[in-house]
């Protein structure tokens, strides 16, 4: 979605998402989600407003992923993914606030969290399905998860080949898996966004698994990952809860790597579909040891500690918590990693009693196949994709262009013919740098979708104002300034133009920068018009708040949403 080069300026706060913490111990806040110039924003900048009339400070701007900015892990990503945390406050929340950067403004829904969370593992792929089409070791991560006990599998999504999008609608048919798209964002000619986050906003989804999940403990991981009991008497969720209540000082486990092959490979070569369904190659999976990853960590943690999960470990906690280790006598840690598909033949195996499915599951998957593709024979374009795609990320970690993303200039290029892909859907952002005063564009009123929609999904809410969408209804406003020469006091006047049988003084509320509201005094017909006190005619209003006498506060209101500029 390519705009204007005039609305796209690099100054931008990207919005995400907004969500009601309430497992902070101090109490509950707000906290916002987004992508910007780290360097840009400041708190001081910010005002969150909820549908009431309170308002709320930013309490704390904290860097997620990669960035140069001081203090922060390091990195040269201009535009890192943010998160914006407001003062607690016990009120009920408002299911909309509306967040202000000095001039601007973008009104959004307030999401919730689970109030409690229920029994269970959730694992969700921290990096989305980027280029994806290597839907066989999908549906063994799906499966295995399944067989661990995992009631849902959470999964970002942003390219797909139509072989895996068909995958994926069948678990999600099933209930098994849930899918939150992870489109572009907007750029223009000047600058694209896209280009200056870490491969993707791999940071944001990341802390958006434990905004996601339900359950008591979240995996954070790639579709290639998988744990494995070795106490065939044991289950998964047993082994983590017995470690979380023994040590209450516990909130997240790490596990040590290894990797995971199969001496008959997955995918034949060429490709066979006919021999692929036999899914012999499961028989034939092997753990080995590999030394270059025997420090490599991934971790699953406690859903409601999980302040701010990153990648390979938890950064900061709720509570006095911290990571404790799980040995692989109990739990291992395994990725196909595709370096190391083939390589089993070479390597004992590290847990000589590992059965990845048994004879009766693995009959089972065969028939799901057939439920999933019926009578076609699927593609499978993986192995000649693999080797571009990893010139193209090669090339750009090497010119030190790691904040790039892989589905731009000559990457996209490149892989656009390769497969059938489905890319999710783009929309247009909520992006904090509207300025009220600005000639012949409209203000966006950005509304996300609920809990149940897609994150970052095109919901049909989610447009710009334009002309086809006015109804009659609106407030047009021309002009505001600060008004001195009254010799009661200064005050704010705004012209305007709407219908005056529908403006009511009690339904506004004007917020300063600084968070001081104001009532408004009068409602006042300038032109010809048929309301009651007018000469009749058309309606061109003004309206003009209350003397500034201090912070005056309004228990109903309705903002001003639509502006053009005319001065």
């Amino acid at each position: 979605m390519e705009m204007s080069s005039d609305l796209i300026t690099g100054d931008e706060l990207m919005f995400y998402y907004a969500f009601y913490e309430t497992r902070d111990p101090a109490g509950p806040r707000i906290r916002i989600i987004g992508t910007g110039d780290c360097e840009k924003l400041k708190a001081e900048h910010f005002l969150v407003v909820l549908a009431d009339g309170k308002t709320l400070n930013i309490e704390r701007i904290y860097v997620l992923g990669s960035s140069d900015c001081p203090g922060f892990i390091g990195g040269h990503c201009k535009m890192p993914e943010m998160e914006l945390s407001t003062s607690i406050f016990f009120e009920k929340p408002s299911q909309t606030i509306t967040i202000f950067r000095q001039q601007s403004f973008a009104k959004v829904q307030l999401h919730r969290i689970p109030s409690a969370y229920s029994p269970g593992i959730t694992p969700c792929n921290s990096t989305p399905l980027y280029w994806y089409n290597d839907w066989p070791r999908l549906m063994i991560f799906i499966e295995y998860w399944m067989k661990s006990g995992s009631k849902k599998i959470l999964m970002h999504v942003h390219s797909v080949s139509t072989a895996t999008k068909k995958l994926l609608d069948y678990y999600v048919k099933k209930g098994v898996v849930e899918t939150r798209p992870v489109p572009l964002m907007p750029y223009s000619q000047k600058i694209n966004p896209n280009n200056y986050v870490y491969h993707g906003a791999v940071h944001l989804t990341t802390l958006f698994c434990s905004i996601w999940s339900e359950t008591d403990y979240t995996v954070v991981g790639d579709v290639d990952e998988i744990y494995y009991v070795r106490n065939h008497s044991d289950n998964l969720l047993d082994v983590v809860h017995r470690h979380f209540t023994e040590n209450l000082k516990t909130g997240a486990l790490r596990l040590q790597h290894s990797a995971l092959g199969f001496k008959e490979p997955i995918a034949p070569s060429p490709w066979d579909y006919k021999q692929f369904r036999q899914l012999n190659f499961l028989r034939t999976a092997v753990p080995f040891l590999k030394e270059s990853f025997e420090d490599k960590m991934k971790y699953l943690y406690e859903t409601r500690f999980g302040k701010s999960p990153n990648m390979h470990f938890m950064r900061e906690f709720y509570g006095d918590k911290q990571t404790s280790a799980l040995s692989d006598n109990e739990v291992a840690y395994l990725e196909m990693r595709n370096e190391d598909l083939a390589q089993a033949g070479n390597h004992s195996s590290r847990y000589p009693e590992f059965e990845m499915f048994t004879d009766l599951e693995i009959q089972v998957m065969r028939e799901q196949l057939k439920e999933i593709f019926g009578d076609d024979e699927p593609p499978f374009r993986f192995q000649s994709i693999l080797p571009i795609l990893d010139e193209c990320m090669y090339r750009l970690d090497s010119e030190g262009r790691d904040c790039n993303n892989p589905l731009k200039s000559e990457c996209f290029e490149r892989l656009k013919d390769m497969d059938d892909w489905l890319y999710a859907h783009q929309h247009k952002y909520s992006e904090l740098n509207r300025k009220i005063h600005r000639r012949n564009e409209y203000l966006r009123d950005m509304i996300h979708s609920s809990k149940s929609e897609i994150f970052r999904s095109a919901n049909p809410d989610n447009v710009e104002m334009s002309p086809d969408l006015i109804t009659g209804e609106e407030l047009l406003v021309y002009y505001a300034f600060y008004e001195t020469r009254d010799p009661a006091g200064p005050r704010i006047r705004i012209i305007a133009t709407g219908d005056c049988h529908k403006m009511k003084e009690e339904q506004f509320l004007v917020v300063l920068a600084d968070g001081k509201t104001l009532y408004i005094d009068r409602i006042y017909v300038i032109g010809t018009a048929g309301c009651a006190g007018g000469p009749g005619g058309l309606n061109y209003i003004e309206f003009t708040p209350i003397i500034f006498l201090g912070l005056l506060h309004a228990t109903r209101h309705r903002y001003i949403g639509i502006m053009t500029g005319l001065g």
